[in-house]
């Protein structure tokens, strides 16, 4: 199977990346995200192939202190969570 996910825009309200923290939260954000969806099931609408407008996710709150390699892993499996169904199994 194979999945093409693309991100046209990710709103992060509240925090101040820059460009080297932007690459790190983009490439951790693409591995996990990557690594979930091949280890879940994916919804068995999005198997057949359809493009989603607008996914939205629950807030997350940050701690103050965060890296961009682990805010874009949380990013991700808050994304995860909204593309698969609820029994993973």
């Amino acid at each position: 199977m194979s999945i093409q996910l693309r991100i046209d825009h990710l709103v992060l309200e509240g925090t101040a990346l820059t460009p080297r923290d932007t690459s790190r939260l983009q490439a951790a954000l693409g591995a996990e995200l990557a690594e979930l969806l091949q280890e879940w099931k994916l919804h068995p609408g999005l198997a057949q192939g359809i493009a989603v407008p607008n996914l939205p996710v629950a807030a997350m709150p940050l701690p103050a202190s965060v890296s961009p390699s682990n805010l874009g892993r949380q990013i991700a499996r808050s994304l995860a969570g909204s593309l698969v169904p609820e029994d993973r199994s």
